[in-house]
């Protein structure tokens, strides 16, 4: 799992894990993953861009509850 900051139309990597299987991550995972980062960006606007790996209610419930600004699920081709 990756996480890129978006500048001047580039993703820059700035945080990634490799997780211990294949296949989609969980909750568990995802939401502390984006720990790792999210308090990093507490003062700018975040938006969060993912696949349909991402679309569960648990985590759009917490990712509103850490203040995330805009959730966007685009379709995984």
């Amino acid at each position: 799992m990756m996480i890129s900051l978006i500048y001047d139309k580039r993703a820059i990597p700035i945080y990634w894990k490799f997780l211990p299987r294949m296949g989609n991550s969980n909750f568990e995972e995802q939401s502390k993953i984006f720990s790792q980062v999210l308090g990093l960006f507490n003062k700018y606007q975040t938006v969060i861009l993912g696949d349909r790996e991402f679309c569960s209610v648990k985590l759009a419930n917490w990712l509103r509850e850490q203040e995330v600004q805009k959730w966007i699920e685009i379709k995984k081709e």
